[in-house]
């Protein structure tokens, strides 16, 4: 099996490059695999760093549209499922760059993808403790609560549904918007409680005070387009089974 593993970064202090340290050096799988480094933004001082991170198996690549998740997703999907990163993978992986994996989670994950083609997204789940991680219980069940800071994608995924929405600026809403659309077109996506991943969770927004700032302008940008893209509001409200949604949006809506 062939896989990309794409993760965006945002480095703009010591903290932000030693968090994506960490989740590099958690990868670890048994399947034929490159790393995509999508660089949204990098501090002039911190981009030698970040440079070295790279390798023979690790690309670095520049986001021409600067700090959008959707379009560095976009990116590293295009790439892996073109060739540009190599041959063509069978998977494409994307990660949050502040996570820490279990050893066994992203071969898990894609046993569990091979388990059920039906879906067109496979997520891992998260476990709250990092220092527990090595201990953490994996079982065969899953949810249809994917959790998009771990998660992969195949090219049918982008064959019925297409790509992230780019008018999805920073962060916010666009994994959202997606699984709606997955929806929409009758299919599902699911989580997997047999791969298991530490996230630290929002460390690159809470420890960079301008853009925390930045930050709160772009949620409720977004949460306005979702808002009249779909015809429902979904601050606050959370729709279980997710399909649940789709008796809340207008009929006329359209991904």
């Amino acid at each position: 099996m062939k896989l990309t593993f794409v993760i965006p970064v945002y480095i703009s202090n010591a903290l932000h490059l030693d968090f994506t340290r960490q989740t590099l050096k958690s990868i670890q799988t048994s399947h034929d695999h490159k790393v995509i480094i999508v660089n949204n933004f990098c501090a002039p001082a911190f981009r030698p760093d970040l440079e070295r991170l790279a390798t023979c198996d690790w690309q670095l690549v520049d986001n021409p549209k600067g700090n959008i998740l959707a379009s560095a997703w976009n990116l590293g999907i295009k790439m892996s499922f073109s060739g540009d990163a190599g041959s063509p993978s069978d998977y494409c992986l994307l990660l949050n760059n502040d996570l820490i994996l279990h050893p066994k989670c992203l071969d898990n994950l894609v046993t569990f993808a091979t388990n059920h083609p039906k879906f067109l997204i496979w997520s891992a789940s998260e476990w709250a403790n990092a220092r527990t991680l090595s201990q953490a219980k994996m079982t065969q069940s899953f949810s249809f609560h994917p959790h998009f800071s771990c998660f992969m994608v195949a090219p049918k995924t982008i064959e019925v549904v297409g790509y992230f929405d780019e008018h999805f600026t920073m962060g916010y809403f666009e994994d959202n918007d997606y699984h709606t659309r997955i929806l929409h077109a009758g299919y599902q996506a699911a989580a997997t409680n047999s791969a298991k991943f530490y996230h630290y969770g929002s460390r690159t927004i809470n420890i960079d005070d301008n853009l925390k700032i930045e930050g709160k302008y772009h949620y409720q940008k977004n949460r306005a387009y979702f808002a009249k893209k779909w015809g429902v509001d979904i601050h606050g409200r959370a729709f279980d089974p997710p399909e649940a949604i789709l008796k809340a949006i207008k009929p006329t809506s359209s991904p």
